[in-house]
């Protein structure tokens, strides 16, 4: 076996392992550590504070996508149908982010809207986009924009001469490409920051390995062609919005697979408001190492890394169990993030996706309430940034109760929602991020309140 063949085989073996799952005073911390090299005025001059949504789970699932015909096909418990109904209500939504006093604004340009047959683009969905961006703007949140966050065309699913369909296709990296530069141009002029993709070794372990979503194949081999085709995409895809808007400022959102050699112990409630213990051992960083095997300028060549964190794991327990049982360890976040930052060559991080989810609206067996869970990893960003890692944000996945992968029940939203009568209901994080914006950061007294939250969603 040649040299290359066993790298293949090894990165395979990691990919494998790595898919096995997918606070105190802020006083002192500066606005934002801006990225050398970049324009100034491209780099956010104050600290982004944020929610996320996604298109296909908040838009309402009619999109021809790859997803839409998963759905149909039966493949999951509960069907999209009107979830969230942002594609109509989207003012409201931002309405509801600026109400928090937020700063930044992440949402999915949904790639089946835009051009729903290929080489067909619907100007009037890409002009809708741009009122969104623009919105967002005038209301003083910095757009920020996901171009794949998971689905994609149902047309990309046609097989081509060699019967390789969907992201499997050679030509996948292209047509994703053409797509990004008419998102681009009508965009470009609000200054967004952008993602290209939402967590690619995700998405490829998702579809290919353990086969929760479309095409539902487990096929490892397949998993690491996918991986390596999105990442071409990526890079596809920087090339080209550097053309269209130069300077801008260009990512993708990282799964942040925090994965130690031996368990960590999750924290208490008791545990806010202190430093965060240390990690003796620090993770593995196997989904890295498979990026750089397979496309190794993708992550050199980002301006900034998004990371969606949640939970972390251990090689004795890789799968963390459903949803509302993840535990609560951002102390083993804190560590997986400071060394992602070094993998990329210490380039800026922005947290793109971090929240709790309960098991349809009902408290959590571990007591842990949605305010608690924010107040821990606000701290633990603060943590980062104090140590010198350069965060550029922080965004809370996500704004109301939305449609997660096949099941409503997961909710992770600051806004309780129902699929009947679509109502946006409050929790009690909503008041508790409003603070946390207003005071800049997580004060000893916001700390005291959220202790008395043991039970909230």
């Amino acid at each position: 076996m040649g040299i290359a063949s066993r790298r293949f085989v090894r990165a395979t073996i990691l990919f494998g392992i790595s898919a096995l799952t997918g606070c105190g005073d802020s006083a002192g911390l500066p606005d934002v550590m801006p990225l050398v090299g970049l324009p100034p005025s491209r780099v956010p001059d104050r600290f982004l504070w944020g929610v996320s949504v996604a298109g296909h789970q908040v838009e309402g699932g009619e999109a021809p996508t790859q997803w839409r015909a998963w759905e149909q096909a039966g493949n999951v418990p509960d069907r999209t149908r009107s979830q969230g109904e942002a594609w109509f209500r989207w003012r409201e939504d931002l309405a509801m982010a600026r109400q928090m006093g937020l700063t930044a604004y992440r949402f999915g340009v949904e790639w089946a809207r835009v051009e729903p047959s290929e080489g067909a683009f619907d100007d009037k969905a890409l002009a809708r986009y741009a009122a969104i961006a623009r919105e967002a703007r005038r209301l003083g949140m910095r757009p920020i924009v996901t171009l794949l966050h998971f689905s994609y065309p149902s047309w990309l699913d046609r097989p081509d001469f060699y019967g390789r369909k969907g992201w499997e296709r050679r030509d996948a990296p292209e047509r994703f490409a053409r797509y990004v530069a008419r998102v681009a141009r009508v965009i470009a002029p609000e200054d967004p920051l952008w993602l290209t993709l939402n967590e690619p070794t995700m998405m490829a372990f998702k579809g290919y390995v353990d086969g929760q979503f479309p095409p539902g194949e487990r096929d490892p081999w397949k998993g690491m062609l996918v991986l390596g085709r999105l990442l071409q995409g990526h890079v596809l895809a920087r090339e080209v919005l550097k053309q269209v808007h130069p300077g801008a400022l260009v990512g993708f959102t990282h799964y942040l697979l925090a994965m130690h050699p031996f368990p960590i112990a999750p924290i208490g409630l008791g545990d806010l408001g202190r430093p965060l213990p240390r990690v003796p051992f620090g993770p593995l960083e196997p989904d890295l190492w498979v990026m750089d095997f397979l496309e190794p300028r993708a992550l050199s060549e980002v301006d900034f890394l998004g990371i969606d964190a949640y939970t972390a794991v251990s090689l004795s327990r890789p799968d963390p169990g459903p949803y509302a049982r993840w535990p609560v360890a951002p102390h083993g976040l804190r560590e997986a993030a400071r060394r992602a930052w070094q993998h990329i060559g210490r380039k800026p991080l922005l947290f793109t996706e971090n929240g709790m989810a309960t098991d349809d609206g009902r408290p959590r067996r571990d007591g842990w309430s949605r305010s608690a869970y924010m107040v821990a990893h606000v701290g633990m960003v603060e943590e980062l940034r104090r140590s010198g890692v350069p965060v550029w944000g922080y965004c809370h996945w996500t704004l109301y109760d939305n449609w997660e992968w096949g099941s409503r029940k997961p909710r992770f939203g600051l806004y309780a929602t129902d699929a009947g009568d679509q109502v946006r209901r409050p929790t009690a994080a909503v008041a508790t991020y409003r603070q946390i914006v207003r005071d800049g950061g997580v004060k000893p007294s916001l700390v005291e309140q959220v202790r008395r939250l043991p039970t909230a969603p």
